[in-house]
This record gives structure tokens, sequence and C-alpha cells, in this order.
């Protein structure tokens, strides 16, 4: 299978792996254009299938002696290795090769350094070659699977590929870059390197890694040997030869028995699942990475070994706990190849290769880098860092000084961290806090120490929670800061909850920290850094915690209107974070019939009033977009909002908060007058809100708010002028926007709410230029915005409106292709490419929208957008049949 068919095969395979039954035959009926990619797929689910239920048994203690013969590599018990004839290839030409040296010799392979010797120019170059004699099955396989892995690559820390063939006797070899260098741990005790450059290297080997992941290749046999570093110091990944390809090329290894790759891969660097036989992952290199980086910073492997049995190497792997990196510096002997015992280096001599003393090198060690190598080696895979590059950023978060996520994020480490940064700015800090300290002395005589503790922290959490917080939460570039604000103060608030568990007040606050940490974590209307399984989480903990201090006090007015505030603003977050519908509706009524009872009963009370109007929002919005289209309810709900907000304005016009709202209701109300395409009336609801908007940002022309609400009105006039048929104005718009996106986004990228704007106004500004018939920019704006969605998406892969948001960037752009294709009436070799772009693109998007549509969650103009989309798939295969013969991708 070719590159370009896993494309097409990919999507359609992730959608079906999440349904069952008929609704999965339905979809794969619509979703495969023929039946020999219906096939394909099948087989794959067929074969997820059965590793999903297969009772796996370490490989290494049963392998059939069938299987071992057949893979040309026996187990003992199969009679021995198979016959080998001894010959050399030294002084013989390959191709355009002259062979000149063997440099190795491995389980399935020699290697051989040659030169280039056609005249077109001199490269000393590595070739590999199938060993003479074990041309079997098995290995052909293997040697084919390196070969397609190293083609595939191209990175400056992996060794290249730079042809490949057959020689004259039949042995399948290929050419590689030459590597001249040392293993990397050699490499850094030759040179006497810090920790810190050894560090830096590794760092470069992480890189190498997880560019390899990011192409599906697991190298699965990561270890020093295999991680040279030349004499100018940069470290190559080599030695691809039991990689796993994570797609269905890998039905190159099918057939194969574990056990082969066991006797291939190297055990002491092997991680458990390895050892076990068990499914191979990204985590599997990970824990690969984990023992290389220990052997480089402590010249020794993890585990003390009795011996080098397999059996011994099996045990320690999967049921030992590996010493800290601190204390294995000091251990005096480890198991040796032949399986005796033998003396480590001393940790003087360790200590020495590292350019340090043993006590300062255990100190550098312990702490932050023992458990970055820890975390890296867990027996579970899914408590190891989740890739290579999350592995590669937690060394640079401790070469910063700033906390890691191997750690637990204690309130002292983190401050630990932090003084350690900012040292100065703590020593002021802290002469004031000595001047608070002396001034409460008194306080303290008085009281008795574990009410003033109890009543200190809940200060602070609170200070935290509302003046720290409320100071900085409209400021741009500040989300990772208001989410450690908001951590903390939850982190106070749950231990205070330890102890007073049915104090309503402590609920309360405790209620509040959950709600705001939930908005920083996934809020829809706000900046966020984009947690949704954290923030669904988190608001339900809100809405249970202040149902219990209700039930505590429920005749308290306030508390009854907190809790349905909490659950207006989950409602809005299931809605448009996690696409949950029927949740989202459920969760809006219940804050409506909290709060209507309430502000019918104080209509003077302007907080139960506006926490009304909020709730009616949330339903609008359910409405709007979840609950059937029901465009009139949702104007209904929406224009119950207004009603109430500019009641308030009135009231209180110099109060800005019900400014902007009465804004924002008018948005919401022209965001449904444009789904029901009544151009002029959602136009006029949009110069309302306008004014207010500009008039807002330029009282407060740094107010995050005060941006994102004025960003919204330019994008969304622009989008009806554009659907009007005015581009110019709609484009002068659209850029107005583009602006103040581009430097929100710019100013904080871990506001993904940010991210997303940026990536929608790319879109828009595409969508114009290819009316405009302008192609390449409108492209060019297209990717740019898809590029942005898939970032968001790869960090929240939970978030559904992420993969949908994918999915109309890549149905966006097939549709451009096919609409030139219409175009370009005369020219079928224009008319070919662009039908093939367009097919390219709109199968990668076609399997989300259809699983939409068997879920029923197709809405407003999407089931219009299905319907092209349906058409032109049609129309450009069919023309790419009449001009070039079957479709590209197709599977034969």
């Amino acid at each position: 299978m070719t590159p370009e068919e896993w494309q097409r095969i990919r999507p359609i395979l992730e959608s079906a792996l999440e349904l069952e039954g008929e609704s999965r035959k339905q979809f794969l009926s619509e979703a495969c254009a023929d039946e020999p990619l219906r096939r394909e797929v099948e087989s794959l689910l067929a074969q997820q299938h059965r590793a999903e239920n297969f009772l796996e048994s370490p490989a290494i203690e049963a392998a059939p002696k069938e299987l071992a013969r057949k893979a040309g590599l026996a187990a003992e018990e199969a009679g021995g290795e198979p016959a080998r004839r001894e010959h050399s290839l030294i002084g013989r030409r390959i191709s355009h090769y002259w062979i000149v040296d063997r440099l190795a010799s491995g389980g399935m392979g020699e290697v051989y350094r040659a030169i280039r010797v056609d005249e077109q120019y001199e490269k000393q170059v590595a070739i590999k070659v199938v060993r003479p004699g074990w041309e079997t099955e098995f290995i052909l396989r293997r040697f084919q699977t390196e070969r397609q892995v190293l083609a595939s690559l191209e990175h400056p820390n992996i060794a290249r590929l730079l042809d490949a063939g057959t020689t004259k006797d039949g042995l399948p070899y290929f050419v590689m870059e030459l590597i001249e260098g040392k293993a990397i741990d050699e490499y850094c005790d030759a040179q006497r390197m810090p920790v810190a450059g050894r560090l830096a290297l590794f760092r470069a080997v992480c890189s190498a890694v997880h560019y390899a992941h990011q192409r599906l290749v697991v190298h699965r046999d990561i270890k020093p040997s295999n991680i040279l570093v030349t004499a100018d110091g940069v470290p190559k990944l080599l030695d691809f030869g039991i990689a796993k390809i994570l797609h269905p090329e890998s039905s190159l290894e099918a057939g194969v028995p574990t056990v082969t790759v066991f006797r291939l891969m190297t055990p002491e660097y092997a991680s458990p699942e390895q050892l076990r036989g068990e499914a191979i992952t990204t985590a599997t290199d990970v824990y690969s990475l984990g023992v290389v980086l220990y052997q480089v910073l402590t010249g020794r492997l993890p585990y003390r070994l009795g011996s080098r049995s397999p059996h011994e190497i099996v045990r320690a792997v999967c049921e030992t706990e590996p010493e800290r990196p601190s204390t294995a510096i000091g251990r005096a002997e480890e198991a040796s190849a032949s399986g005796g015992v033998s003396p480590s280096p001393t940790v003087e001599a360790v200590s020495a290769a590292r350019h340090t003393q043993p006590e300062k090198l255990r100190r550098l060690l312990s702490g932050d880098l023992d458990q970055i190598v820890l975390k890296a080696i867990r027996k579970e895979p899914q408590h190891r860092y989740a890739s290579a590059e999350q592995f590669s950023e937690d060394i640079a978060r401790y070469e910063q000084g700033r906390p890691i996520i191997a750690r637990s994020r204690t309130w002292r480490y983190r401050s630990a961290k932090f003084v350690r940064r900012n040292k100065g700015v703590v020593v002021a800090a802290m002469l004031a806090v000595l001047a608070l300290a002396a001034g409460m002395v008194t306080t303290i005589q008085a009281r008795r120490r574990a009410e003033k503790r109890f009543n200190d922290v809940r200060k602070l959490a609170n200070s935290l929670m509302f003046e720290v917080y409320d100071s900085i939460k409209d400021t741009p570039g500040t989300t990772a800061a208001r989410e450690l604000i908001i951590q903390r103060a939850q982190e106070y608030l749950d231990g205070l909850a330890q102890e007073s568990r049915s104090d309503p007040s402590l609920l309360r606050e405790l209620a509040a920290a959950y709600g705001r940490l939930a908005d920083v974590l996934g809020s829809p209307q706000q900046s966020n850094v984009s947690n949704t399984p954290k923030a669904m989480e988190d608001y339900r903990q809100a809405v249970a915690l202040s149902e219990r201090a209700s039930s505590l006090q429920p005749s308290n007015r306030d508390i009854r209107r907190e809790l349905g505030q909490h659950y207006a603003d989950w409602s809005a977050a299931l809605m448009l974070r996690a696409g949950n519908k029927a949740e989202s509706g459920r969760t809006a009524r219940e804050a409506i019939r909290i709060l209507e009872p309430l502000a019918a009963a104080s209509p003077q009370d302007s907080i139960t009033q506006a926490a009304l109007a909020g709730a009616y929002m949330s339903m609008g919005s359910f409405l709007r977009r979840g609950g059937d289209n029901d465009f009139p309810g949702a104007l209904e709900y929406f224009g119950k909002a207004l009603a109430i907000f500019e009641r308030l304005g009135a009231a209180e016009p110099a109060n800005e908060s019900f400014q902007t709202q009465i804004s924002a209701a008018h948005r919401s109300i022209g965001a449904v007058l444009a789904m029901q395409k009544n151009w002029p009336a959602a136009l006029e609801q949009y110069r309302m809100a306008l004014p207010t908007d500009e008039a807002h940002l330029a009282l407060h022309p740094d107010a995050l708010s005060a941006r994102q609400d004025l960003s919204v009105s330019y994008s969304n006039t622009g989008f009806i002028l554009v659907r009007q048929g005015e581009l110019d104005a709609g484009l002068e718009y659209y850029l107005k926007a583009l602006k103040i996106r581009g430097a929100l986004a710019a100013a904080d990228p871990n506001d993904t709410a940010a991210q997303m704007a940026l990536s929608n106004t790319y879109n828009y500004i595409g969508g114009i230029y290819a009316q405009e018939g302008k192609l390449a920019p409108g492209i060019e704006y297209y990717k740019k915005g898809l590029a942005l969605r898939e970032a968001l998406l790869r960090k929240d892969p939970a978030n559904d409106n992420f993969r949908f948001a994918v999915a109309t960037s890549q149905e966006s752009i097939g549709r451009r292709f096919a609409e030139f294709a219409v175009r370009a009436q005369k020219v079928s070799t224009e008319k070919l490419s662009y039908c093939r772009e367009s097919v390219t693109w709109l199968e990668r998007a076609w399997p989300v929208f259809l699983k939409r549509r068997a879920e029923g969650r197709q809405e407003g103009a999407e089931v219009q957008d299905f319907e092209v989309m349906q058409r032109d798939l049609q129309t450009c295969r069919q023309t790419i049949a009449r001009l070039s013969g079957p479709a590209p991708g197709a599977i034969h």
C-alpha cells in the first residue's frame, strides 16, 4: 500500500472504529468509493478486532517451532541457524559503488563501506546487504520494511537513504549516508561532556524519534550503539531494521512471530510490553529513550542484573523498579556480557567523565532529573511521556528552571522553581512578607494556630481567585498564568474542604474555583488552553459543589443563583466544546428552571437578572446549534436575553458589562438570522453591535475581551457582506478582524480560542479569493487555517469541534479545486489536475461528515455542504476516469 492509498484509507478507518454494528456497515457502504477499498478497510478492522481480543503470553516463553522455522531464525528447539554461505563482498562492485570494507554484521544484514565509482562524483557511503544464505521470507520482509521506513524519513538526525536495488546474486541492498562516529554514551564520555551538554545532545535524538513517530514509524531498537555522534557533534539515529510502521504498510510484517523480533532487539533497552509480546506503540520508543538517557547520565543501566540471561533481563525489566539515577551512580558492580559479575566504573570515574565531582553529580541528578528519567521508563506505557517531544520538552523545562510535568506540581515545588528563576524579585517580596509577618505577631498570639491557618489560607485562595485573577483576566497573553492562579486557589480550597465538609460558604468558594478553572481550560466564551475533558470534569464538579451547598442552605438565594450560573456555563461548554447536544440542552433547561423563579421574585436584583439572561443565551446557543436547528426558538431566547440586558443597561448606563452584553445579544441574534439567510436583518444586528464594540475598545485598547468582541463583529459583518455579493466590502472587514486576531494569537499561543478565531478568518479570506477566481492565494489562506486547526486537534484530540473544523477546512479546499475544475472546460490537463486535488482533499474530510450524518448530528448548512461534497466527489472521480483511467489512490 502506498502512502497516498493510506491517506485515503486512514480517515475512513478512524471513523469506522468509533461505530459498531449496522451503523458501521452503513457508514462503510457510503464512505468507500469502490469494493477493493471497502475490503481493505474491513481487513484492517478485522486485524484491530483480533489485536484487541488476543490473549497474549510472553513471546520469548512460547514460540511455536513451526513459526520459528518459517521465520528462518529458529529457536534452539528448531535446530539452530540456517546454513550460511561464508563469503565477503569486499572488492566487488554493487551498482555504482565499490565495496571497500565491512563495517558491521547484524542479525539479518551486513553493512559495508563503499565508494561511488561512476565518475559522476566521489562519495563514501554505507551499503546494507542481506547476509548471504539468509534470504528467508522473514528477512526479506524486514529488509523491505527497513528500506521503506528510511525512504520516508528525511531528518538531520536520521541517517538518510540514498539508493536501493538488488545485487547480481539476487541479494537486496540499500545505500545509506555513511555515519562515522561513536555511540552516544562513548562520545559523551570521550568528550568529558557535562550533564547539560548530554541533555542537549539527547534532545536532538528525541527530535529525530518524534519525527519518525509523526510518520507512524516506531524504531523498536533504540540503544546507544544505534545513536552515533559525528566528529562535529551531530547525533544520528541508525538501524531501523526492526522498526514497526503503524499503518497498513506494516502488513509487510504479517505472519512474523514475535519471538523473531525479540531475538533481533536488544532486551536491556526493550520495554516491558516488548518483552511480553504486547502491542507496540510510540511509548515503546519513549521507554528505550529513557534507558539511553539513564545510561548517558549515569554510566549504568536502570536495573541490577545478576546475569545477562534473557530470563534475568525480562524479570528485571518487567518486575523490578529501577533505581534513581542519582543513587545508581554509586553502584559497585553489575552483570557482565558473559553472565558473571564485573566491576562497574567507579563513581569517581563516572563523575570525571561528566566533568564534575561525585557529590555534585548526585545533587545534579537528584530531584527533577531523577523524576524525568523514571517517568520515561515507567512500566505502564500510559504513565510515560505521551511522546518523545513531550519528553524533550520536560528536559527543556528543567534546563530553564521551570516546573516539570514529571513531578507533582505542589505549591512548595512550584514556589522553589519560581524563586530560583526570580531571585531578585523574591528577595524584595520576602522583605515585604517579613514586614507583614512582624505586624501579625499580636494576631497570632490572640488566635489559635489552627483557626488562623484555616482563615489565612482561605483568604489567600480567595485573593488569588478574585483579586489577582480578575486583575489579569483581560490581559492578552495571560491564559497560562490564569490557569496556574486558579489551580493554586483550587488546591488550597480542596485542602480546607477536607477539614470542613459542611461549610456552605467554603463549598461556594470551591465551586467558584472549579468553575473558573473550567473556564480557563475550555470555556467557549473566553481565552482558554483547550483541555476539553478536564474542563467538562471541572464544570461538573462546580455544579456538584453548588448543589451540596444549596442542600445545606436551601433558602440561600445567592447559592441558588450561583448554581444556575454554573449550569449555564456548563451548558455552553458542552455544546460548543464537547459537541454534547443532549447534555447541553438538559443543563441549559436546569439553569433556567433555577433562575427564573429567583429573577421573578427579585426584579430589581440586577445580578440575578443578568444571570437569567446568561442562561437564556446558553439556551439560545443550544437551540441554534443542537436543538434540531430551532432558529425561532433560538431567536426567542436571545430576544429574552437582549430585553433583560437592555433594561439593565438603561437602569445603569455607566455599567460597561451590561452594554457589552447588549452587543453580544445583537451578535447572537445576527448569527441566527444569517443561518436563516436573512442577510439584511442579520447585517442590521451587527451594525447595532459595532458602535458599542468599537467604543469599548477605544476606552480599553489593551483589553482582551474588547478586542475579541470587536473581531467577532468585524468577521461576521464581513461574512454577511460576502453572502450579499459585496466581496470587496466583506474582505475589508475580514482584514480588520485578521489584524486583531493575528495579534491575539501571537500574544498568547496557549489561547486556543484565539488560534481558532484566527484560523476561521484565514478560511473566510481564502473563500473570497477563490470566488474572485484567484485560486493560488485562496488555497494559501485555506492551508494557513487548516494548519492552525490541525495543531489544535493534536493538542486536544477529544475536542469534537476541532475535529470537525479540520474536516471543514479540507472540504473547503476540495470544493475550491472542484469549482476550478468546472471552469477549466477546454484544458484537459488542468482540469485533470484540479479534479485530482479535489478528490484528495474531499476524501480526507468525507469520513468525518459521513460519521456526523450517521450519528444524526448534521445541522444547518452542513447538510447542504454534505450534498455538494458528495456531488463534487462523484463528478471529479468520473472526470479522472474519463481523462486518465482509474482514479488515483484506488486499491487494486
